[in-house]
């Protein structure tokens, strides 16, 4: 089973035009098998800094899931130890095997479901989606801190095993977690140049940006560029 956002073309797919069909397309089914459970992303856009360090009883401000997280923790899994820290590949996309569903009986899934609907407000609402994102992972079986090496990950998953990679070309202390040309992003900015938020409508036909204007949003072409793919 694969979950995927709506929309074909978002934000938050590994790939270089922000394509979901690659993903699903390339996807190594032998792997997944062999996983159980696998994120749709290699990179470590949210690895391996703890996005989440959960803590019974914190008083969350509004970027805060510290105290939902960890109460959601003791409600979900009441006989296991609340993580200290909390981290893996973002964004709630991912592929599991029916055996690593089944591993837990419908009535959890269906408490998860009602602790979903009884967070009222956009705020708590929001919190309840960091809240999942940040345990698909554990629900189904990995660590709390799961950070795969991209460039294991993407060879393993997509068949992409000629990429540059990590310590290839030496971005930071995180670079186990980086591949060039992949996303539009580049790690050794600060802040990492990052996209608008939503794409253009009319995306990917309208909207994209090229080397003459900035290259304002991906274009077609770009990961085939090494000046391109180290600024960007």
């Amino acid at each position: 089973m694969v979950f995927i956002h709506g929309k074909q073309y978002q934000i938050h797919n590994d790939d270089p035009m922000l394509d979901t069909f690659p993903l699903i397309d390339r996807l190594n089914l032998d792997y997944v098998t062999e996983q159980g459970y696998t994120a749709l992303r290699c990179n470590w856009m949210h690895c391996p800094k703890a996005q989440v360090e959960p803590e019974l009883g914190y008083e969350d401000g509004i970027w805060d899931a510290k105290g939902i997280y960890a109460a959601a923790f003791t409600l979900f899994f009441p006989n296991e130890t609340i993580p200290k820290y909390v981290a893996g590949p973002c964004c709630a996309q991912f592929a599991v095997t029916r055996d690593t569903v089944q591993r837990w009986p419908v009535d959890k899934y269906e408490q998860i479901r009602q602790w979903i609907w009884n967070q009222d407000g956009d705020e708590a609402s929001m919190k309840s989606g960091i809240v999942l994102e940040y345990m698909w992972h554990i629900i189904f079986g990995k660590p709390a801190f799961y950070c795969p090496p991209a460039k294991e990950c993407y060879c393993e998953k997509w068949g992409l095993c000629d990429l540059d990679c990590g310590g290839e070309f030496e971005v930071d202390e995180r670079d186990e977690g980086w591949c060039l040309g992949r996303i539009w992003l580049n790690p050794r900015k600060n802040p990492p140049m990052g996209l608008p938020r939503p794409l253009p409508s009319g995306w990917p036909e309208k909207g994209q940006g090229s080397k003459e204007t900035g290259g304002a949003f991906p274009y077609e072409g770009w990961n085939q560029d090494t000046e391109e793919i180290l600024n960007h």
